[in-house]
């Protein structure tokens, strides 16, 4: 039996056996990932749509995306990709990290992001990714749950310039549900993210009665740092997550007032049509970038104040150089390309009373 180091739950995997994620296994008394350098997705993006509202506006990056998760969250936007490695590992693709990184050149990405599936359960992978994008001065970020090991912290602060963390609420056995035995590592992993100059945002899931845990959970990011800014999404029912989670948008944008009480910068997605997207001043009130709903956990700027200061004087805490011109994601509508394929997929063989993973 060997202990996985990478995330807090520690699985003692038996060799050739896996633990909780499914996407590491044990050879010769080490671990090891299953799939390595094996992708479910590359392809361009803007970091809007990871989604980053402080961070490298308007760039393009190249996304990369594996499978499987360290969670089990009821409801998440990416349960097509997450809950069964066994069955999707022989349809990825493999790439080394030196071609990931031609092909970012080749298409003139500013960086390189992890999204859709949590970075953790391909650590290796993804860093060697990292490094070489670093080596050739390119931004290196990811969305995570946050839900990592200090062993895992430790690797990715030397190139890691900005993480999206989607923190789960304080109800107890909503975190049960997904899987979290100690919610108190994942604000310790910010801290020290912070601490070390990476660029930290957070999202939070308003699902209808979570709201007095969000307050709480959001008034322990601003005492971390209140540069950081606190992404609202709006719960749409996902997975096996009834409707009856899902608020109204009134309702959610009543939740990012209470918070903006204590918060600089709160940001409301999932809402079409909201004006709760839009970086505001927090001293005037101005609006000093507007953006536009762009699918589900994502925007799109509309305008954009290149030089950070608003006329009053207050200067928005931005991280990295703001491209010229937004990057038009080609044949995309908003949302993740790859979950909203599989669904699709997923629909019809369905339909077709295909029953076999």
């Amino acid at each position: 039996m060997t202990i996985c180091p990478y995330c807090p739950h520690h699985c003692d995997i038996a060799y050739g056996g896996t633990g909780i994620c499914g996407m590491y296994t044990a050879v010769s008394d080490e671990i090891t990932e299953r799939f390595p350098d094996h992708w479910l997705m590359i392809t361009q993006v803007s970091v809007e749509t990871i989604p980053f509202v402080h961070a490298f506006p308007q760039a393009k990056a190249l996304q990369v995306s594996t499978i499987g998760c360290n969670l089990k969250c009821p409801g998440c936007v990416s349960e097509v990709l997450v809950r069964n490695p066994d069955d999707m590992g022989t349809g990825l693709k493999i790439q080394s990290a030196q071609e990931i990184i031609d092909e970012a050149e080749k298409n003139d990405c500013k960086g390189i992001v992890f999204c859709l599936n949590e970075p953790t359960v391909s650590l290796p992978s993804f860093l060697r990714v990292a490094r070489l994008a670093k080596e050739k001065g390119m931004f290196v970020g990811c969305s995570s749950n946050g839900y990592f090991s200090e062993h895992t912290l430790n690797l990715l602060l030397p190139v890691l310039d900005m993480i999206n963390i989607g923190l789960k609420g304080k109800d107890e056995k909503y975190l049960r549900a997904c899987g979290i035995i100690n919610d108190s590592v994942v604000i310790q992993n910010i801290k020290k993210l912070v601490q070390a100059g990476v660029h930290v945002e957070t999202a939070l899931m308003h699902a209808k009665g979570q709201e007095n845990d969000l307050i709480t959970q959001a008034k322990e990011v601003v005492s971390i740092s209140e540069k950081i800014p606190i992404q609202i999404m709006r719960c749409m029912a996902f997975g096996d997550l009834g409707q009856e989670f899902e608020p109204s948008i009134p309702e959610s944008e009543l939740l990012c007032d209470q918070i903006r009480e204590y918060a600089s910068h709160v940001y409301l997605f999932n809402s079409p049509g909201t004006a709760y997207i839009n970086t505001v001043c927090p001293d005037c009130g101005d609006v000093l970038s507007s953006r536009e709903m762009y699918g589900p956990m994502g925007c799109r700027p509309v305008t954009f104040l290149d030089n950070r200061t608003c006329s009053c004087g207050y200067k928005v805490p931005l991280t990295g150089m703001a491209s010229s011109s937004r990057y038009e994601e080609e044949g995309m509508d908003g949302g993740y390309r790859p979950t909203r394929a599989l669904e699709c997929i997923q629909g019809i063989v369905t339909c077709l009373g295909v029953d076999d993973p």
